[in-house]
């Protein structure tokens, strides 16, 4: 499969990874909490008394930024203390990771993150964590199915136009997406491989990024969720969803499902998010990762959190999810992905 990418952070990334959507369906996302690993349960006290770190690995206004945004103002209530957020995009998201992985023992920073994000990124980079080691999961919170975005006045009027122009003018398509670790970027790598083109695929440092260069018009399409592509709806419409079927059709400008529209059988993908502590806060400090937890869950099933996503038709990107459940998710999504590669050590050119 041609592979044509430019990549605006440091990741490395492998032509076969296409391959791995199948492992990937319509996924969960995570997030990490950390801290200083002296502290325990023992002098935990009345935490917390004060703000808790929070950190969001990506540039602001991206998926993982808008979806925080949305919950934070009914987990602080929960918590009774104010959630301070802190951005540490770069290096396809491992930057954040990488920080709430070695500082987060005591349960702050803890952090929002997506899967597969999260398993690709340690899969196909020299970074220092792995999920097993290093992280827990405080819940799973929303799914953002895969969708290819295009500005309004874009030259295609649908999806089939956007892959005929594609296949005629190789490597010229520019095409954004949040990272080169994600479920999007596998997305419109799956549909490049089965269609037979030749996209010029630029990585951004976060999803707020990536779809802001498609209206400033520095790209000519992208890849977002259905959800966080709300941000540019205004700007710009959907040619196609990574879905067996348009669940979302007003917010998607009534987008078909990419198989329905060009006859393929690509499987179902999109991003699940989810928020997580490093793993050391979850065996070290079981009361403090039971406060979060708690706070989470009614947070999530508040009546102000529902009732604002429903102003704006995004109620039905809720999925949670309980640690125990989520964590059972991910671990089934891992051995999937070492089994493909098992099969083929070259999948994700390591």
């Amino acid at each position: 499969m041609k592979l044509h990418t430019t990549s605006l952070g440091d990741a490395r990334t492998s032509p076969n990874l296409s391959r791995a959507i199948g492992v990937v369906a319509v996924v969960a996302m995570i997030s990490a909490c950390g801290g200083d690993d002296t502290v325990s349960d023992a002098d935990a006290g009345d935490w917390p008394s004060d703000s808790v770190q929070f950190v969001i690995p990506t540039a602001a206004g991206g998926g993982l930024d808008t979806t925080f945004r949305q919950l934070q103002p009914f987990l602080e209530e929960e918590l009774g203390v104010p959630v301070a957020v802190e951005y540490r995009e770069g290096g396809q998201f491992t930057i954040g990771t990488t920080y709430v992985a070695n500082e987060g023992g005591d349960c702050e920073p803890f952090m929002f993150h997506a899967i597969p994000d999260v398993i690709f990124s340690y899969l196909t980079q020299d970074v220092s964590y792995t999920y097993e080691d290093n992280f827990y999961p405080l819940a799973g919170m929303t799914t953002e199915p895969s969708t290819l975005w295009v500005r309004d006045d874009a030259p295609w009027g649908t999806l089939e136009e956007f892959v005929e122009d594609a296949r005629s003018r190789p490597g010229e398509i520019r095409v954004s997406v949040a990272n080169l670790t994600n479920a999007d970027y596998l997305a419109i790598l799956n549909l490049q491989d089965e269609e037979d083109l030749d996209l010029n695929i630029i990585s951004y440092d976060g999803g707020g990024p990536s779809r802001n260069a498609i209206v400033a018009g520095e790209v000519d399409a992208g890849m977002g969720g259905v959800f966080a592509g709300q941000g540019i709806a205004a700007d710009a419409r959907a040619l196609g969803v990574f879905q067996d079927e348009n669940s979302w059709p007003d917010l998607t400008d009534d987008a078909p499902a990419v198989n329905e529209a060009l006859g393929l059988d690509i499987p179902e993908i999109g991003g699940a998010f989810g928020l997580f502590v490093a793993r050391e806060c979850h065996e070290d400090n079981p009361e403090r990762f039971q406060i979060l937890v708690d706070a989470i869950e009614a947070a999530v099933a508040s009546d102000g959190f529902i009732a604002g996503l429903e102003e704006i038709g995004e109620e039905a990107k809720v999925r949670y999810e309980t640690p125990e459940e989520f964590d059972e998710f991910i671990h089934r999504e891992i051995e999937g992905i070492e089994t493909l590669l098992e099969e083929d050590p070259s999948l994700f050119g390591l």
